[in-house]
């Protein structure tokens, strides 16, 4: 473990802090990919439940049985299978 100077404060701090003890800057970046990529993906959860409401939506308001009601199921479909894409996609990025 050596001593390094924290670029924003110049005070010395350990090569393995993850941020400065003084400033709080992070001192290593990989971890905020990590983070990025995960809100991209969370941000994702709740449009495709967005969709499948839709869907359920069209699916119950077709009473005088047009063909929305063949989209809506679809719509459906599609917004549970995206959700649960999404989520193992952030269970595996994430552990």
């Amino acid at each position: 473990m050596a001593l390094v100077k924290c670029p924003e404060c110049d005070k010395e701090i350990s090569s393995i802090a993850e941020a400065c003890p003084h400033c709080g800057r992070p001192m290593k970046t990989g971890h905020r990919t990590v983070e990025q990529t995960s809100k991209r993906l969370k941000l994702q959860k709740p449009l495709s439940v967005l969709i499948a409401i839709i869907g359920l939506l069209l699916v119950l308001t077709d009473l005088d049985g047009s063909q929305m009601g063949g989209v809506g199921i679809l719509l459906m479909f599609i917004g549970l299978i995206w959700f649960f894409v999404v989520a193992i996609m952030v269970w595996w990025k994430h552990g």
